[in-house]
């Protein structure tokens, strides 16, 4: 297996792993939740695995808090800064400690 198989997945994999069906991956790439990291025609495409895990954040967003798609790039960024902000308060509570 090459390394690229092993960082990207075709289309019909994309699917499988996020358990959804191709019109709602349609849905994502519309909104620019995710984008192919390869290929210009759709059996051509080629996803990253961090796309997957987007992917799957963006799903059970929609699902769970009834959040309509448009919005979910603003959501993704806001948890995004939030989980950076958790890390650099941690980081400086722990220089802190040290005095």
């Amino acid at each position: 297996m090459t390394q690229l198989a092993i960082l990207h997945v075709s289309f019909e994999e994309f699917c499988e792993c996020v358990s959804i069906n191709e019109e709602v991956i349609m849905t994502l790439i519309e909104n620019g939740i995710v984008a192919p990291a390869q290929g210009n025609l759709r059996t051509e495409w080629l996803f990253s695995i961090t796309a997957v895990t987007v992917a799957k954040k963006a799903v059970r967003i929609h699902q769970d808090l009834a959040i309509d798609w448009a919005s979910i790039p603003l959501v993704l960024d806001l948890l995004t800064e939030i989980d950076e902000l958790r890390m650099e308060n941690d980081r400086l509570k722990h220089r802190l400690s040290r005095w």
